[in-house]
Order: C-alpha cells, then structure tokens, then sequence
C-alpha cells in the first residue's frame, strides 16, 4: 500500500632430542696392548680449507601491489541530478492532470494516460494498480485540486546513486498541498505536508524511464519554508 500511495498521489500523498640419559650406552671391551708394536706409519691428514664465500643478501625491490578497484555504487548529484530532476518533474505534472478527473484513467488513449505510461517502460506491470486506483476514484466523484501550497506534490530530488550506466535510482523530497472535491467543487478532504520517497530508474533506448517508486522517511527532508 506504501507504494500505491506513492505513485497514485503523486509521490506526496502515499513511498558472523636427543633422549639423553636415556639412550642405550656402548661399552667398548678393554684390549691388552702387546708389548711389541708394530712400527706404526702415521699419516698426516691434510686439512683443504674453501673460502667461504658470503653473497650478499639480495634486496628485491619492494612491490608495488596494484590498487583493488571495488564496484561499488556511486553516488552524485550531477549531471544526473539534473536528469533525474526533469524526469520527475515531468511526472508530477501528469499525475496532477491526471487527478484533476480521475475518470481518465480508464482511457488507455487519453493523452494524459499516455504521457504517464511514457514515463515507465513499455508493457510496464507497475502502472496497473495507479491506473487502477485512479479509476475508482473517479467513479466515487472525488476529484484532486491544489492547495494552499499551490501543487498537488513538488518533488526535490536530493540524492542520486547509479549502479550501472543503466540503472539508477534517486531520493526526494516531496511536500505535498491536496484538496479532494467532489462534482460541485464541495471539498471533501485535505492534506499537506512533506514526505519522501525512493525512485529506481533504468535506461532504455537512451531514456531514463522510472521502474518502481517506494515511499520513505522524510525525516531527512527540509520542513516546508526551510531551505535544504
């Protein structure tokens, strides 16, 4: 419902080792020398000294590890700030008219029930349920005017982050001003205030087209009259 909210009013109105003793000991014989030796040849041991020769050690050069580029979301304001701006100004302006006699939206050829599908891709299963909401409120006579704000919803956005050159999706801000009056102009409700919203974009044939619209916390959001 979050969502229908949403995009039927505008965005505004709904978004873990040795063993050492003991080891066995050999115990060599006592042998009786003989008297008489025989005469005994003693050898000399010739010693062979190697120089030793000592490299120095070898200095790598250190190494320089290339940095890890992580593909992580980015997230800018321009220029697809500006786009984005565009494209949903764009669709608060066509919801406004569209709410301005809801009855339209059972028209598929109306021209403003065209300029909204444009907004979304082609065959796009979300559009059903605000068109179908539109519809109802028609057929009750209740029909959307602007308030005393002078817009039905005015969308800010305040944060863009693209995931791909392809997808895409922006925060706003909304401050919403709606009177719902019936056949004869009688108002049978009113509401105002700031709220927000999430929108998640995709891009086709080189337009950016909305896909899906969430309500969120305008906590972050300027109060209206207060720059932000």
């Amino acid at each position: 419902m979050r969502r229908l909210r949403l995009a039927a009013l505008g965005l505004a109105a709904v978004l873990s080792a040795c063993s050492g003793s003991t080891a066995s000991k050999t115990t060599i014989p006592s042998t009786t020398v003989p008297t008489t030796f025989a005469p005994t040849t003693v050898h000399a041991i010739t010693t062979v000294v190697v120089p030793t020769t000592t490299q120095a050690p070898t200095t790598l050069p250190p190494t320089t590890a290339a940095p890890t580029t992580t593909l992580a979301p980015t997230t800018t304001t321009a220029p697809l700030g500006a786009t984005f701006q565009s494209l949903i100004d764009r669709y608060d302006a066509v919801v406004a008219a569209i709410l301005a006699d809801p009855r339209v939206a059972t028209d598929l050829t109306n021209p403003k029930i065209v300029a909204y599908l444009a907004l979304f891709p082609p065959n796009d299963a979300f559009t059903a349920t605000p068109l179908k909401f539109w519809a109802n409120e028609g057929a009750l006579g209740r029909f959307y005017r602007p308030g005393p704000g002078g817009a039905i919803s005015k969308s800010t956005v305040r944060q863009v982050t693209a995931t791909s050159e392809t997808e895409a999706s922006f925060d706003i801000c909304v401050v919403k001003s709606t009177s719902i009056v019936d056949a004869s102009g009688n108002i049978l409700e009113s509401s105002g205030g700031p709220t927000a919203g999430t929108i998640a974009v995709v891009k086709v044939d080189g337009v950016w087209l909305i896909r899906d619209l969430t309500l969120a916390s305008a906590a972050n959001c300027p109060k209206p009259g207060v720059a932000g």
